[in-house]
């Protein structure tokens, strides 16, 4: 999608311009524009197929790569803007498949749809990161899903990532009260996403654990962590786990995070 229509329109800072009478609306109510598979502008045509892609799909595109690689690449690219710019451009629910590269021994993180993107997962979040220190009145909620080929070790690892990138940007889970836009630069008030404005957790579809909590106040352990877990219909959700034991060195008292409010990206306009 070309976004120089949308630019025009000044979108990078809607929230922040909404109605006073929005403010207390919680998020959930709102319809808040999304992209589906949001990291598609980047994918690499060159990269191995996902794990979970069939095997006689494996055969074919192994035999036939020179007629399917096209193929693929022109289907699973559902955009053509980067994630800064569908930021401009007032996209605030990011779909985000992860998932390791086989026999990649980096330890990287990328995106997926079919196949691998060439963006890497942590550069990417700085990248929300720093757009979010530029736009403090704005919240975006990051949909984070699928997980495929990464160890207990490796989604650990993510998840202190995740909290190291945006610290006190994400969203607490156990605010008394619904998420609003009431706090975002504004008069911070119980209830409310006060300084916070990063929600991560899975897309409304998956069912299962509505929070990604860190920490618990006064505590050096979380009280539980985010796994992925095969459903019935062969696709993976998110699910709570057991607690994990965090470095030393990482601090308590930080913000839980919240995902419950994933559902808050209906209706999606296509981009």
């Amino acid at each position: 999608m070309a976004l120089s229509t949308v630019n025009d329109q000044n979108c990078e800072d809607w929230m922040s311009r909404l109605s006073p009478k929005l403010w207390n609306i919680p998020l959930y109510n709102l319809a808040i524009p999304g992209s589906h598979d949001t990291m598609s502008y980047c994918l690499d045509i060159s990269s191995p197929l996902v794990r979970s892609e069939s095997q006689s799909f494996r055969l074919v595109d192994g035999l036939f790569y020179c007629l399917t690689r096209p193929i693929i690449y022109k289907w699973t690219t559902t955009q053509e803007s980067d994630v800064v710019e569908q930021l401009n451009a007032g996209i605030r629910y990011f779909d985000l498949r992860i998932a390791s590269k086989q026999h990649d021994s980096s330890g990287d993180l990328y995106f997926t749809h079919v196949i691998y993107t060439s963006a890497k997962v942590l550069e990417t979040m700085e990248k929300i990161a720093v757009w979010l220190d530029s736009h403090p009145k704005e919240i975006v909620i990051l949909a984070c899903s699928h997980f495929e080929g990464l160890s207990e070790k490796c989604h650990e690892r993510f998840i202190l990532n995740l909290r190291r990138i945006f610290g006190r940007k994400l969203c607490p889970s156990k605010a008394p009260g619904p998420a609003v836009l009431r706090g975002r630069g504004r008069s911070q008030t119980p209830g409310t996403l006060a300084r916070h404005s990063v929600l991560v957790g899975k897309p409304a579809h998956c069912p299962g654990s509505h929070h990604l909590p860190g920490p618990a106040e006064g505590e050096g352990t979380p009280r539980g962590l985010l796994r992925v877990r095969p459903e019935p219909d062969g696709r993976k959700a998110l699910h709570r786990a057991a607690p994990l034991r965090l470095p030393a060195e990482d601090q308590p008292g930080e913000p839980r995070v919240s995902a419950g409010l994933a559902e808050a990206a209906a209706p999606r306009p296509k981009l």
